[in-house]
């Protein structure tokens, strides 16, 4: 019999997000990243006060509680005897509860012998039997309510920003100037952030932001989005744009693809291997794969470092990295290209990674099993474009629509392990609705002629595959729109995205139609981009119909305009 302790916390964009200012969101997110990832981490201090032998630091040592998953904000632990599990729950939520009394998360204590599984009737051995039924009652736990504490009765006072129940403002949390903590209101979960921004001197240091530095050198990051964030480009400063006006940040997504798909193969084809067998296995693939969403995170920086660097800080603010998900706010023209580069390295950094899994699975794995394995992952994510001086509070619920957007297409084009997208929109105001209610709102017009038109695709793919638009393609778009012959210059599409906004869509034709009876010589270069963009059979260039739905790229061109950057372009304006 093998006994086993799953743990997860759940919801993590939202805790991070929950006030809304950047202070509160870096110290959350440097916090919940020593929960249990590091060996200095929070696991690490409850397991020596519990005093039960442990291979949480080393894989290979022998212990009383072993892990198979110790990365992202969640563990799996399993050991031969109930006490030291019992224990190890008992005085583990205790300390997240205390630590962090606004999170929410799910656990399940299980346990699990040699026999057949219980719905394929196949031999298993008892810790992956515990180990599949423990992911079954944390499924089922996610759905339970959970009771937070202090509790907040109508009759306490609550904290502004959080509708949490208001607790006294410690000393350490008195950082903020006199005038703020005097009016502000703190839950417990914000007054404990304040004071791990000061004992921990975030303002200069963090666990999380050395993950994202680039060969192994100490780079800071800024704290202040108004006043510490560098907005300048050259880009800006050429065309001469005010302050007010440069102040776009981006906030960028990223989750990876075929996650569940390696580790169903890896289940079912280990489901009656050796017990060491199964956990080293199933430890080495968790590892890898943080090393290789950190290296690609890093091999992304660089071209933060490369261009976006002032005085050793660099122009963006590290806030999620665990397991295959990165969550960061960047300087908006540099979002693009740090998200292209992180999923293309991330495809080459997890095929490094997964290496020895796949190998495992294909010696253990029957034919069904290995059938159709890939021996790599990828990633999809989504950008939001937004003023610094906007509220973050509901933006995380938005990018991550946008990433689901991109993983659609995804999904769409390989159910096992799609090629990477990733989706995109910029936002002129504060929105608060579901995402697609927002494209509703900002980005879809209705046509008598069509009924409805988007004039923004639903994602682009970051490397070309098949007949499916890709960033390539739009990017090629853009430097035909914004050549100096060009029949239609993005003032023109401007124009006739007025009067498509307006509902007049014979006026918009009229445009477009009128531009390329006046060029010479550009016209089919023109329409070329645009087919090579949609692989539209359609007799329409500008837009075409894809799902049953009518989409336009013109409002993607627009973000360019305002976004585009390429880094071998800063090369040779240096």
């Amino acid at each position: 019999m093998t006994y086993c302790y799953l743990f997860e916390a759940k919801s993590i964009q939202s805790y991070l997000f929950k006030t809304g200012k950047l202070k509160d969101v870096i110290a959350a997110s440097e916090r919940l990243d020593v929960l249990v990832d590091d060996n200095n981490s929070v696991l690490i201090e409850v397991l020596e006060q519990l005093g039960y032998s442990h291979n949480l630091a080393d894989k290979e040592a022998r212990g009383e509680i072993k892990f198979l998953r110790c990365k992202g904000a969640a563990f799996f632990a399993y050991s031969n005897d109930k006490a030291p599990l019992q224990a190890l729950r008992n005085i583990w939520t205790l300390t997240v509860l205390q630590l962090f009394p606004g999170l929410e998360f799910c656990d399940a204590l299980v346990y699990g012998e040699d026999g057949p599984d219980k719905e394929t009737n196949e031999p298993s051995k008892a810790l992956q039997n515990a180990i599949k039924l423990g992911q079954q009652r944390l499924a089922a736990d996610r759905n339970q309510a959970k009771v937070n504490l202090p509790l907040a009765p109508a009759i306490a006072e609550v904290s502004q920003r959080t509708g949490n129940a208001q607790v006294p403002t410690s000393k350490l949390a008195r950082f903020a100037p006199k005038e703020e903590v005097e009016f502000e209101r703190l839950d417990l979960d914000t007054d404990l952030h304040r004071q791990a921004y000061e004992l921990m001197n975030l303002k200069h240091q963090g666990a999380l932001q050395g993950k994202y530095s680039p060969n192994e050198q100490k780079y800071t990051y800024p704290i202040d989005l108004e006043n510490d964030f560098d907005f300048s480009t050259e880009q800006n400063a050429h065309s001469g744009k005010q302050n007010d006006e440069r102040k776009d940040i981006a906030l960028v997504h990223i989750d990876g693809n075929g996650l569940g798909i390696i580790l169903r193969k890896l289940n079912k084809a280990l489901k009656d291997a050796d017990e060491s067998v199964y956990a080293n296995a199933y430890r080495t693939f968790s590892e890898g794969l943080a090393a290789a969403t950190q290296k690609a995170a890093q091999a992304a920086t660089q071209l933060v470092a490369d261009y976006g660097q002032t005085n050793n800080r660099l122009a963006m603010r590290p806030l999620v990295l665990g397991g295959d998900d990165v969550t960061l706010l960047i300087r908006a023209d540099l979002a693009l290209p740090w998200s292209e580069k992180f999923c293309e390295v991330f495809k080459q950094t997890s095929k490094e990674a997964l290496a020895s899994t796949v190998k495992v699975i294909k010696q253990y794995g029957d034919a069904e099993v290995t059938k159709d394995i890939k021996d790599y992952l990828s990633a999809s994510g989504g950008v939001l474009f937004q003023k610094a001086g906007h509220p973050f509070t509901n933006s995380h619920h938005l990018v991550e629509g946008l990433c689901e957007k991109a993983k659609r297409l995804t999904k769409q084009i390989d159910n096992n392990v799609g090629p990477a997208a990733l989706s995109f929109l910029r936002l002129s105001n504060t929105a608060t609705q579901h995402v697609e209610q927002v494209i509703k709102q900002n980005v879809t017009v209705t046509l008598e002629e069509l009924e409805k038109l988007t004039t923004a695709l639903p994602a682009y793919l970051v490397e070309p595959h098949s007949h499916y638009p890709c960033l390539a393609d739009l990017y090629h778009l853009f430097d035909v729109c914004t050549q100096p012959s060009t029949p239609m210059t993005m003032s023109k599409w401007r124009q006739l995205l007025t009067h498509l906004s307006l509902g007049d869509m014979a006026e918009a034709t009229r445009i477009y139609a009128r531009a390329l009876t006046l060029a010479k010589g550009k016209k089919s270069e023109l329409e070329d981009a645009f087919n090579q963009l949609s692989k539209s059979q359609n007799d329409t260039t500008w837009y075409w119909q894809q799902d049953g739905e009518w989409f336009s790229p013109l409002s993607d061109l627009m973000v360019l305009e305002r976004f585009y950057f390429k880094p071998v372009d800063a090369v040779e304006a240096q």
